[in-house]
């Protein structure tokens, strides 16, 4: 199902694909597209599928244009999605294979993922699923599927889900602040790929976290020309922020690399970290409805509201159980709840709860936490980050937001 952003430009055949509408890139990307649908038909059996749906930005009608070519051309990822009727690997490998010519001849990422149609049916209310269901564009397959998952709605997103986003987007940055730290010592080198993808990051940073915290004030859209314009208006949110969050969703409509050409990437980095600490805190006071939570005694609300808020199933007991039986009680001072918590707590999900103090330089009892967690025995910043690092990637993300071997060169792998 297509659903445009309105315009008052021409209209391709696949309705608007970016958000400015410039007619010449919408007839680029719509060739594009056109092609790419083209070649998934060929190379997969229908049978096998049961909708293969564009989603993100472009599936919105919100993509990107790159005006630092001698043509203005599209800008961002192709991201497809692939609802399978049975096993999911052998579609995934047909489709990235039919495609592997796309990369070159357009000189554009094409980002496939593939999921079966009863896990999805089963998935929780994420995020990914109610913008996948409210902004996509049918490729292939059944036209209403997608429409039809009425249980993924904005106002039923799974709030742990949200806690979980805001730490992968602020473990994006905390891998720059680290690549761009071992280049300003002159330990590795800062190419021009390198520079737009550190931006990049922190673009998508600042949105994924302003995204967070219009959800917990019952704001979030999945468009994010709506969700600019609920930000501005929305005065519980600082004047700062909310101009920091229309740059960032200015620059992923139209991407203006050389804005940061005399900056320094470090300090920039650094300083969104600084930023975006204060409102990581508000969506978790939200979240924990602790309104005057603040960093020293988050750890231990956090931990506790893994026991004590928690549906209880027989599942999550039984989970629960066995976490707590392999675990032991941290080192660091935790009220009888907290420490009871950080034992039936998974290791992702200390993660997600000593991020802050890792991320934003946190220390006191918090920052003994952190490095209780991560067996960093030392007060250094640099090595409790690789040990975050190396936990992250164990046991929260198979792969880490900048590509591995940027990592293995900065000495993080």
């Amino acid at each position: 199902m297509n659903r445009p952003i309105e315009s008052s430009y021409p209209i391709t055949p696949w309705n608007q694909l970016t958000y400015r509408g410039d007619v010449n890139v919408e007839a680029l990307a719509s060739s594009m597209l056109t092609e790419l649908r083209d070649t998934l038909a060929s190379a997969l059996d229908p049978e096998r599928y049961r909708s293969v749906l564009l989603i993100g930005s472009y599936g919105r009608g919100e993509g990107g244009i790159d005006l630092s070519q001698i043509l203005p051309r599209p800008y961002g990822d192709f991201e497809i999605l692939i609802i399978s009727r049975g096993k999911t690997l052998t579609l995934k490998r047909l489709a990235d294979a039919a495609l592997s010519h796309f990369t070159s001849k357009y000189e554009a990422q094409v980002h496939i993922d593939v999921i079966s149609e009863a896990r999805l049916k089963r998935a929780p209310c994420l995020t990914t699923w109610c913008d996948m269901r409210l902004g996509h564009k049918v490729l292939l397959g059944d036209p209403d599927f997608a429409v039809s998952l009425s249980k993924f709605s904005v106002d039923k997103i799974d709030p742990s889900h949200v806690q979980s986003s805001i730490v992968h987007l602020g473990t994006q940055l905390l891998v720059s602040d680290l690549i761009l730290l071992r280049s300003e010592l002159g330990q590795s080198e800062l190419g021009q790929s390198m520079r737009r993808a550190v931006i990049d990051h922190g673009i998508q940073a600042i949105i994924g976290y302003g995204d967070a915290l219009l959800h917990f004030l019952g704001e979030y859209d999945v468009r994010d020309s709506e969700k600019k314009k609920r930000m501005l208006q929305h005065t519980e949110v600082s004047e700062a922020f909310r101009d920091l969050y229309r740059s960032a969703v200015e620059f992923r409509f139209e991407p203006n690399y050389g804005l940061y050409d005399n900056t320094s990437l470090g300090e920039w980095n650094q300083g969104l970290l600084e930023t975006l600490a204060p409102v990581h805190l508000d969506c978790e006071r939200r979240r924990l409805c602790r309104p005057h939570l603040g960093w020293s005694d988050y750890p231990g609300i956090a931990l506790a509201a893994i026991v004590t808020r928690e549906s209880p199933s027989a599942k999550n007991i039984v989970q629960r159980t066995l976490n707590f039986s392999r675990g032991r009680f941290p080192k660091a001072m935790l009220p009888f709840l907290g420490r009871l918590g950080y034992r039936a707590a998974s290791r992702r999900e200390r993660l997600w709860v000593v991020f802050p103090a890792v991320a934003y330089d946190l220390g006191g009892e918090f920052g003994v936490l952190a490095r209780t967690s991560l067996g960093a025995a030392e007060e250094d910043r640099m090595l409790l980050a690789k040990r975050y690092l190396r936990a992250f990637n164990r046991y929260a993300s198979p792969k880490l937001p900048l590509e591995r071997n940027e990592l293995r060169l900065s000495g993080m792998l």
